[in-house]
C-alpha cells in the first residue's frame, strides 16, 4: 500500500475538521464561548416569550460576532503545532471546515432574525456586517511571514483596513442597517459573504506551508558578534508583558489621543448616514468610548514567552519573575489608565464646556483606581485552579467591566452606585494583584497555552 492511498481525501479531511467543532476541545480553544452561551440563551428567551426589543437585535450582533470569532480562534489553536505542517492537506482542511460553521452560523442566525421580527434581507446584512472585523482578522493572520511582497496581497489588505474601519462604526447603528431597502442590502451582505469566505479559504496560504522549501524561509544576515544589536535589560524586563517590545513613549501617546479621534470619527460616520446631530452623537459616543477602551488586553492568557524568559536566569526565582510582572503590570495599567481617563475629561471639558475642579478629581479618583483594578481581576481563577482556561481569564476580565460600563455616561450616573461598584471592581483587583502571585509561581508555565 503507499504512502497517498492512507491520506485522506479533501471531503473526508473536512468532514474531520467539522467533527472536531463539536468537541470539547472546540469550546477549550473558544475563549468566547461562555458569552456565546449567555447570548443564545437571552435570545431564547426572548424567542419563547415573545419579547423583541432592540436589546434582542444586540443579543444577534453580539452572538453572530462571537460565532465568526470561534473558528478563526478554533484554527489558530489547531496550526499552532509546529507538527501541522507536517500533515499533507491539514490547513486546507481546517480552513474549509470553518468556512462552513461561517456559512451555517449565518444561515441559522438570519433565518432565526428573520422569523423573529425582521425582512430576511435586513436579518441577513444586520447578522453578515458583523463579519467585517472577522474577515479582516482572517485576511491579515500571517503565522509564516515570506520575503517576497505579494503587491496584490498588499493592496488588498490596505484596501480591507480602510473598508474595515468604515464598516465597523456602520455596524454600530442598528436602525441604519435594518432601514436600507432589499436592492441595497442584499448586495452589501452578498460582499460581505463573499469577502469572509474568501479570507478564511486563502488563510491556509499566509500560514506555514510543508510545501516551501528551506531557501522560502526567511533568514538573517550575521555580520559579526559585535555588530548585532544586543537587546537592553530594559527592552527584556518589559518583554515579560508581551511578545513584542513596545515604544512606551508612542504608547502613551496612542492612549491620549485614542479616545477623542475614535470619538469624533464615529460621531462623524452616525452623522453622515443618520439624522443625529453630530453635537448629540458626539456627547453619546464619548463616554461609551471612554468605558470601551477602559478594559485592558489580557496579559496571562498567553504565557508560552514566560518559561524562555525565565530560563535566562535574569528574572532570578520564580516568585521574582512573578512579581516583576505583576510590578511592571502596575506600571502598564497606571499609565494607560491615566493617559486615557484624562484625555476623556480635559476633551469633555473642551468641547461641552468646562467643568468644576470637583469633577474633575471626582471621575479620576473613580475611574483611575477601576481600570487599573480592571487589569488584575483576571488572575483571581489561578487561586482555584492552578491551569485556569482562557474562558475563566475572560469571564473574570468580562465581569467587572460589564458592571462599570452598565451606568453609561459617567456625567449622568447615580454617584453612590458607581462607588460601590468601584469598591468591588478594587477589591477584586485588589485579590488578584495580592493573592494570585503565589498560586500563578507554583503553577506550570507551559509553552503551549492550555
Amino acid at each position: 500500500m503507499s504512502a497517498s492511498s492512507t491520506v485522506p481525501s479533501a471531503f473526508n479531511a473536512t468532514l474531520i475538521s467539522l467533527r472536531n467543532y463539536a468537541s470539547p476541545v472546540f469550546l477549550r480553544a473558544n475563549p468566547l464561548s461562555v458569552v456565546t452561551f449567555f447570548e443564545l440563551i437571552l435570545i431564547i428567551i426572548n424567542t419563547v416569550s415573545g419579547n423583541i426589543s432592540k436589546y434582542t437585535f444586540e443579543n444577534f450582533t453580539i452572538t453572530s460576532i462571537t460565532m465568526f470569532l470561534a473558528p478563526l480562534f478554533y484554527f489558530n489553536h489547531q496550526i499552532k503545532s509546529p507538527q501541522s505542517a507536517s500533515i499533507p492537506g491539514f490547513y486546507g482542511a481546517e480552513a474549509r471546515a470553518a468556512a462552513i460553521f461561517s456559512i451555517a452560523s449565518i444561515l441559522i442566525l438570519t433565518s432565526w432574525l428573520a422569523y423573529l421580527a425582521l425582512p430576511f434581507y435586513s436579518a441577513l446584512l444586520l447578522i453578515t456586517m458583523q463579519s467585517q472585523f472577522v474577515s479582516f482578522q482572517w485576511y491579515s493572520k500571517k503565522v509564516f511571514k515570506s520575503k517576497k511582497t505579494n503587491p496584490f496581497r498588499f493592496i488588498t489588505f490596505i484596501v480591507s483596513l480602510v473598508f474595515q474601519i468604515f464598516l465597523s462604526f456602520i455596524s454600530f447603528n442598528n436602525d441604519f442597517i435594518i432601514g436600507l431597502p432589499a436592492h441595497i442590502a442584499l448586495p452589501i451582505a452578498a460582499f460581505l459573504i463573499v469577502f469572509l469566505i474568501f479570507s478564511i479559504l486563502s488563510s491556509q496560504n499566509r500560514t506555514v506551508s510543508s510545501n516551501l522549501s528551506i531557501n522560502d524561509y526567511p533568514t538573517v544576515k550575521m555580520k559579526n558578534t559585535q555588530q548585532q544589536n544586543k537587546i537592553s535589560n530594559t527592552q527584556l524586563k518589559y518583554s515579560i508583558l508581551g511578545k513584542d517590545i513596545q515604544n512606551h513613549w508612542l504608547k502613551f501617546l496612542f492612549d491620549i489621543s485614542l479616545i477623542p479621534l475614535l470619538s469624533v470619527f464615529m460621531s462623524l460616520t452616525n452623522t453622515i448616514i443618520s439624522h443625529y446631530n453630530f453635537s448629540e452623537s458626539l456627547k453619546n459616543t464619548l463616554p461609551k468610548m471612554f468605558i470601551l477602551l477602559l478594559f485592558p488586553q489580557s496579559f496571562v492568557s498567553d504565557r508560552t514567552h514566560w518559561a524562555p524568559l525565565f530560563a535566562t536566569g535574569y528574572f532570578g526565582s520564580r516568585e521574582k519573575f512573578v512579581r516583576t510582572l505583576f510590578t511592571l503590570r502596575l506600571k502598564q495599567m497606571l499609565l494607560q489608565t491615566s493617559a486615557r481617563t484624562s484625555s476623556f475629561v480635559v476633551f469633555w471639558s473642551l468641547v461641552f464646556g468646562k467643568l468644576p475642579v470637583e469633577n474633575h478629581l471626582i471621575l479620576l479618583s473613580i475611574f483611575l483606581p477601576a481600570g487599573i483594578s480592571l487589569g488584575f481581576t483576571e488572575t483571581i481563577p489561578f487561586i482555584f485552579n492552578k491551569n485556569a482556561s482562557k474562558q475563566s481569564f475572560l469571564f473574570f476580565s468580562l465581569i467587572p467591566y460589564v458592571l462599570l460600563s452598565a451606568f453609561g455616561n459617567p456625567f449622568n450616573s447615580p454617584r453612590n452606585l458607581v462607588l460601590i461598584t468601584v469598591l468591588i471592581i478594587c477589591s477584586l483587583g485588589a485579590i488578584g494583584f495580592f493573592l494570585a502571585p503565589k498560586y500563578i509561581q507554583k503553577a506550570d508555565w507551559p509553552y503551549e497555552t492550555p
